[in-house]
């Protein structure tokens, strides 16, 4: 059997992947990541070291049938590759690690106030900003939402 596939510490290859087709970003070159890439999953690294415990991964890149599925926005992160929603088992645990989030790495773009509203326990990450040039005004460092 073989051992699975990580794309970076933390990270494996299947919870990267679009979910509903297994694509990854068409310009993701595991050999030599873009910096924005790279940023996102050094963040990653940070979180889960932080945390002390693995960190399931919920979502990473979607491909574009799967974002409108899930009724994502026009311009979400994850279809670029550079958002991943983090899964906790409470609500307690949703704060906990957002402030985790927010204390370690304060660059990062994180949503969860959406997600807590509607009883689901997930934190978004993404390092959209580093996208140039921004295609909205929203992709900028340390947005919260």
């Amino acid at each position: 059997m073989a051992s699975p596939q990580f794309i970076s510490p933390y990270i494996l290859r299947s919870e990267f992947a679009c979910s509903c087709c297994g694509q990854l970003p068409f310009d993701y070159d595991e050999n030599n990541p873009l910096p924005a890439f790279a940023a996102l999953f050094i963040a990653f690294a940070g979180i889960r070291t932080a945390w002390g415990r693995p960190i399931p991964i919920n979502s990473g890149y979607r491909c574009p049938a799967h974002n409108a599925a899930v009724k994502g926005g026009p311009l979400s992160a994850h279809l670029f590759g550079l958002a991943l929603d983090l899964a906790v088992t409470s609500p307690d645990e949703l704060i906990a690690l957002k402030n985790t989030i927010i204390s370690t790495r304060p660059l990062l773009r994180v949503g969860w106030k959406r997600y807590l509203a509607a009883g689901r326990n997930l934190v978004h990450i993404d390092t959209a900003y580093l996208v140039r040039p921004r295609p909205t005004a929203a992709f900028i460092e340390g947005m919260r939402w």
